[in-house]
């Protein structure tokens, strides 16, 4: 049976959104909580580029929502 390139690119693409629907969750903030904001790999504080990379944070302090821009946006 032969599969046309288009369909099965289609098909990956729906297979790939229907796994990633399964396990994200969106988060949705109120002004005044406390989050953890959690640094991306390659992301480095000024005060912690000398320090060894294994041992930077990951993670900043707790910090506050002051304003909601958008529904993502804080």
């Amino acid at each position: 049976m032969h599969i046309d390139v288009k369909d099965a690119i289609a098909y990956v693409i729906i297979t790939m959104k229907y796994y990633y629907n399964q396990k994200h969750k969106s988060l949705y903030f109120k002004i005044e909580d406390l989050i953890n904001l959690h640094l991306h790999k390659n992301y480095m504080l000024l005060s912690l580029k000398k320090k060894n990379k294994k041992l930077r944070q990951q993670f900043m302090n707790l910090l506050k929502v002051l304003n909601c821009i958008e529904k993502l946006t804080y």
